[in-house]
């Protein structure tokens, strides 16, 4: 991949975000690249307000869109689940009109919930249990319709459950980081299930993966994660013990509380796109540590 001397335009869709600022990271040391890096900040040269005539506009000319803007849900309803059909919508029709080669829509592990049938895998009938994993299939099947009498090549990746530095939020693993940062106990509940998370580097090999595929696939769903599933306690005892904590994990007896297990089986990804997952959770929980330090208002989020 080091050595393609192609030339490329490629749009990202959500370039503010976690996952986009990763990945154009990566990007920017590739050559002959041409990034588009689509934002709602009106003083960017790449600002769009996501309607279809400034899309086209600014998509004009792109061999590939990256679609990873989305509306933040702020409760529980359609009405979320509808915003961001309505902007998937958009952007698969502002490439097709431009006749973008390739479009990568990012999705989620979300879009499943059986129990029964763990490892999830791509050509299982899936099902929903929250909005969010309802938003992201609507934008699978968007994707998938719009894209079935066009030329473009599309892919569907349902990521595992996401982690990398610096995500300013207090979900579990992002709590435990600044914890484990600043020498404080984890506090832990102990449910029994186990989930697959998947770090954001691996994320972006998967993407690229994508963009220089050259399998001319008309639609794929991959599913792209790390093949490992632990329980919080695993996720507490390994950060714990990379960051050299002293204090004992405190484990939170709540017998009334379940989780259920979400994982899935990626050996499609292997198969089609030559992807796999670089990183074992404890090499990236390694890896950030290294770059925590240089990491601002830990404490806050704390």
């Amino acid at each position: 991949m080091e050595g393609l001397t192609i030339n490329m335009k490629i749009v990202i869709t959500g370039s503010s975000g976690f996952i986009a600022k990763n990945l154009i990271v990566n990007l920017k040391n590739k050559k002959n690249i041409e990034l588009v890096l689509l934002t709602r900040n009106s003083n960017s040269a790449f600002f769009t307000d996501y309607s279809i005539n400034s899309l086209v506009k600014l998509i004009e000319g792109a061999d590939c869109i990256i679609h990873l803007a989305a509306k933040r849900f702020t409760q529980s309803s359609f009405a979320e689940v509808s915003k961001n059909a309505f902007l998937t919508e958009r952007i698969i029709d502002a490439g097709i009109i431009c006749n973008v080669s390739k479009i990568i829509n990012i999705s989620s592990i979300s879009v499943y919930s059986d129990q029964h049938v763990l490892p999830w895998k791509e050509t299982q009938v899936v099902k929903p249990k929250n909005y969010y994993g309802l938003s992201k299939y609507t934008s699978e099947e968007i994707s998938r319709l719009m894209i079935g009498k066009a030329s473009t090549i599309l892919y569907n990746l349902r990521l595992a459950h996401v982690f990398g530095a610096n995500e300013q939020n207090n979900y579990m693993i992002n709590l435990f980081l600044r914890q484990a940062h600043l020498g404080k106990t984890l506090n832990v509940n102990a449910v029994q299930g186990k989930r697959e998370f998947i770090y954001v580097r691996d994320i972006t090999s998967a993407i690229e993966a994508c963009i220089f595929d050259t399998s001319n696939d008309a639609a794929l769903t991959l599913n792209i994660g790390s093949g490992e599933s632990l329980s919080n306690l695993e996720v507490a005892n390994i950060i714990s013990n990379v960051f050299g904590v002293s204090e004992p994990i405190i484990l939170n007896q709540l017998p009334d509380k379940t989780q259920d297990s979400s994982y899935m089986d990626s050996s499609l990804a292997l198969e089609k796109i030559g992807f796999k997952s670089k990183y074992s959770f404890k090499e990236a929980i390694e890896e950030i540590r290294l770059s925590m330090g240089d990491l601002e208002n830990v404490q806050e989020f704390v």
